[in-house]
């Protein structure tokens, strides 16, 4: 909001102090109190201080989306095809969707440049229109961890630079939007950040994909501890089965994470053998129930 001050327009938060300009913070609690239209004192002269609520500037207004960052326990535990499965289930409960793989290791030489695989499957999952280099805007060749693939192409990547490719899609219009990160929360971008910058400058929620696998306990409790330690949300979490073999006790696995993790599980997804990867998002997106991150 705006405050006139003896002709002056100042921001919320600010009073003149003396005759000769000096600022002073105020706290919001007080500027909040200022309806009476009240006299304040400014050196030896008194000056009427007036509050205009229907003038006041308006903020823009943020779109009506819902954006998530998706992170893994590890790396290879399924975002992608978890990622694609939820865009999938929105798309069919009538939902406008977009999605982003910021960065991308492993991506194939093709005639129209570098693609990754993932990064195609989360084009074909939404429903907007979207060209790759806008869901993908960093491809690297090397199939290793982003910042030596980095290095090794000779590109500087920065947590500010990831930043500024999420907010330029954030203004397009949808319902839902999916940012998937790479590996899992501390996976680095460079000698001084990791990729849990980028969700925590953009304030979002997160959603964790748990491969269902030995060790899967520890991992998920370490991931969800960190995302809450970096003052972010979990909205909720998908188990994956990333391999074909069962792993022992998984009910027992699913029963703990389910009461300990403290968000909901979203669902269960299946090891799906012979089935099209291009069907993988629509069949999987039977076992989810996304209404959680829809709803919020």
């Amino acid at each position: 909001m705006w405050v006139r001050l003896s002709g002056t327009i100042f921001r919320h938060g600010w009073r003149k102090l003396s005759a000769h300009g000096s600022l002073e913070r105020v706290p919001e609690s007080r500027t909040h109190t200022l309806s009476q239209a009240p006299k304040c004192r400014l050196g030896k002269t008194h000056h009427t201080l007036t509050w205009h609520p229907k003038k006041m500037q308006q903020e823009p207004q943020k779109m009506a989306k819902k954006t998530y960052f998706v992170t893994g326990t590890d790396t290879g535990v399924g975002k992608t095809i978890a990622a694609a499965a939820i865009l999938e289930a929105a798309r069919q409960l009538g939902k406008r969707t977009l999605a982003m793989k910021p960065i991308a290791s492993g991506c194939e030489q093709t005639p129209d440049g570098l693609r990754n695989e993932d990064a195609l499957m989360l084009q074909a999952a939404i429903t907007e229109e979207l060209p790759y280099d806008a869901l993908n805007p960093i491809a690297l060749e090397p199939a290793i961890a982003p910042h030596v693939a980095a290095q090794q192409a000779g590109k500087n990547i920065t947590a500010q630079r990831l930043v500024g490719f999420c907010r330029g899609l954030q203004i397009r219009p949808a319902d839902l939007m999916l940012i998937e990160g790479a590996g899992g929360w501390r996976v680095p971008l460079n000698d001084r950040e990791t990729y849990a910058a980028v969700p925590r400058e953009l304030g979002l929620d997160v959603v964790m994909v748990v491969p269902l696998k030995l060790g899967c306990i520890n991992h998920a409790m370490l991931t969800a501890e960190a995302i809450r330690a970096d003052g972010l949300f979990v909205a909720g979490w998908v188990a994956n089965h990333p391999e074909e073999n069962v792993m022992s006790c998984e009910q027992d696995t699913l029963n703990y994470l389910t009461t300990h993790l403290g968000a909901p599980c979203l669902g269960v997804l299946p090891w799906l053998d012979g089935t099209p990867a291009d069907q993988l998002p629509k069949v999987l997106a039977r076992f989810l129930n996304i209404r959680p991150l829809i709803e919020i």
